[in-house]
């Protein structure tokens, strides 16, 4: 029973998070009641979409935990952009509102490098020209990893670039 308190304490918490960062005034509602609203309105993630993030988090745990970090980078730096390139920036948003509500339902705490993985291979699969960029700060040290769509953060804020010196975009 306490882990249930937990797990729904640490929901509620990554819900707010969530709607802070994208100023939507704590209206983002996780019961089946918010998510077929929100999934009506356009750009707004379907379940479908929810779903296939969640697939996504599970297969990059499993790469990283059997193969690790050399093989995701290589499966994210070979995935291939959809021949019909995508011309607006709905897929983008609906792609990554999708992969940060998967985040919030999935059991583990997925980082930056997990999210921006299946965020760069999902948009690439729609036909966005996304790129995943790892970089790294001097002081205090650490790394991080976000995605960029025509050179615009597009899963982060957009102080990343200036805070972090990039080592890679793939």
């Amino acid at each position: 029973m306490p882990d249930l308190l937990v797990d729904s304490v640490r929901r509620a918490t990554a819900q707010r998070e969530l709607s802070q960062r994208r100023g939507d005034g704590g209206q983002y509602r996780s019961d089946a009641a918010g998510l077929r609203e929100r999934s009506e309105q356009p750009g707004r993630p379907s379940p479908f979409d929810i779903f296939t993030a969640l697939i996504g988090l599970a297969a990059i745990d499993l790469i990283l935990a059997v193969r690790g970090f050399p093989c995701l980078y290589r499966i994210v730096k070979r995935w291939r952009i959809r021949q019909e390139p995508q011309a607006t920036y709905e897929p983008v948003r609906r792609i990554c509102e999708a992969v940060d509500r998967a985040c919030v339902y999935y059991p583990k705490r997925a980082l930056c490098l997990q999210r921006s993985a299946l965020c760069t291979c999902l948009l690439r699969r729609k036909g966005v020209a996304a790129r995943m960029v790892i970089a790294v700060r001097k002081l205090p040290f650490g790394g991080h990893a976000w995605v960029e769509v025509n050179g615009e953060v597009v899963n982060d804020s957009q102080q990343v670039q200036r805070l972090y010196s990039v080592l890679d975009r793939c």
